[in-house]
Parts: structure tokens; sequence; C-alpha cells
């Protein structure tokens, strides 16, 4: 919830503070919990003995879960979901002026598909140079989120972080 709230009013300094203190005091003990009963499921002798069948895949997902958890990711990942609630800040400040409104990048949106070109054209320039306003701070927090997911990855094992998000994801049936 206090995620959906931050999305919906990230001008709220008051909701965005109630999700930060979630991310930095609450988020870092459930990862931690949940990979201590995951590690004690796929230890139990009674894993081995579910119906593959119907609990195979979820199994399966627990112990990536395990292998991958590493206690020197966690505090990446508050980091990682903050720069994550900058960029939403920032994106749901952008607003364009487009037929006499004050519309936000996403009410402007519904435009892009417009039947006429020169309406679809004139949306996506608003839309493009407002975007170019923010581009150098949009660019910094990239940079920190490409060094934060790397280091993640490596902690973890992987090369590389695609590679890694994958397995995280459990994006088993097809490759990227």
């Amino acid at each position: 919830r206090r995620y959906v709230m931050m999305t919906c009013a990230t001008d709220n300094p008051d909701i965005a503070g109630r999700y930060t203190s979630f991310i930095e005091n609450v988020a870092p003990k459930l990862e931690q919990a949940s990979f201590n009963l995951n590690r004690k499921f796929v230890s139990s002798p009674y894993c081995g003995q579910l119906d593959q069948a119907r609990f195979g895949l979820l199994i399966k997902k627990v112990r990536t879960a395990v292998e991958l958890f590493r206690e020197e990711n966690i505090p990446l990942e508050t980091e990682i979901t903050k720069l994550k609630q900058e960029y939403q800040k920032i994106i749901g400040a952008m607003t364009i002026h487009f037929q006499g409104q004050e519309m936000t990048l996403q009410q402007a949106s519904r435009f892009v598909d417009h039947p006429d070109r020169e309406i679809r054209r004139e949306v996506f320039e608003l839309m493009a140079a407002r975007r170019l306003q923010d581009a150098e701070r949009l660019d910094d927090l990239y940079d920190k989120l490409l060094d934060l997911r790397m280091q993640a990855a490596r902690n973890s094992g992987y090369d590389d972080y695609l590679a890694y998000i994958f397995e995280l994801k459990h994006r088993w049936d097809y490759t990227p």
C-alpha cells in the first residue's frame, strides 16, 4: 500500500517518508527472515517428498532464492529501491501543456495513439522535450542504479546483471 500511495502522490513528502521508512527499516528484516524460512524449507527432508508435479516449480523458485541470497545485497537492494523511488518522483513531476491543459506524461500518453498524426507528433515532441529537461538527473540515477545492480550481481556470483536478474525473476522458459 505504501508503494502504491507513493507512486500516486510522488510530491507528498509524508507519503514518501512512510515508504522510505518501510524500505529502510522493515524490508531488510523481511528479506533476512524470508531467506531463513526458505533455507529451512529447502533443507527439510520433507521438501523432497512433496509432489513434484504440484510443488516442483515452487521448490525451484525457493531454491533459487536461497542460492542467490547474499546478506551484503540487502543494503544494496535498499539503495536500489530508494533510487527507484527518486525516479518515480522525477517522472511523476513531469507535466506538459497540451490543448490548454497541464497534464502528466502518463495522462498525455493517451494522445500518442490518436488517429490524427499532427496530434501524435505534437504530444510526442512535448513529452520528449520535457524528459530532456531532467535528462542529466535521470542519467545520474541510471548510473548509480547500474553500479548497485552490478555489485549485487557480482555478490551473487554473476558477471552481469542481466543473467542475475533473469535467474532472480525466474525467467527459465526463455533467454535474454
